[in-house]
């Protein structure tokens, strides 16, 4: 009655069928445990990266104090570039804005206007007259 009911109702394919699934799982499972120490490996090796580009990355930049920026010096002979810059600030009238004298400057192609105005209002020879406005010292 046994056998004979297990042939009746394909039990032997069952049966084959079952341990093939086993057996299948198995082998998928002894493969992916052969293959571990690849994937161990491959994790230590890109940890091992992640370790030496944080060592290569530049270091974090830090605020510091501002550096002292040294002026240019000013040209040693004033007395004739005021003769070429007042008569270049004459159409601009009296008192004048500095940013007009530096377009005139800047036209005229004279050399280093922001050094050489600045100078002049170092020197005392260009002064303020309002807010905005300056004058030549007579």
């Amino acid at each position: 009655m046994g056998i004979a009911n297990i042939a009746a109702n394909n039990g032997w394919a069952m049966a084959f069928l079952g341990a093939s699934i086993v057996m299948t799982g198995l082998i998928i499972l002894s493969l992916a445990i052969s293959q571990i120490h690849k994937l161990v490996d491959f994790w230590e090796k890109r940890k091992k990266k992640e370790a030496e580009a944080a060592v290569a990355a530049p270091a974090p930049i830090v605020a510091e104090e501002p550096a002292q920026v040294e002026m240019a010096a000013c040209p040693i002979n004033l007395d004739e570039l005021v003769a070429l810059y007042q008569p270049l600030s004459e159409p601009l009238g009296s008192p004048f804005e500095l940013k007009d004298l530096y377009r005139l400057a800047g036209e005229t192609n004279l050399p280093h206007p922001h050094i050489t105005i600045r100078c002049f209002r170092e020197a005392g020879l260009l002064m303020m007259a309002e807010e905005g406005l300056f004058i030549w010292k007579d």
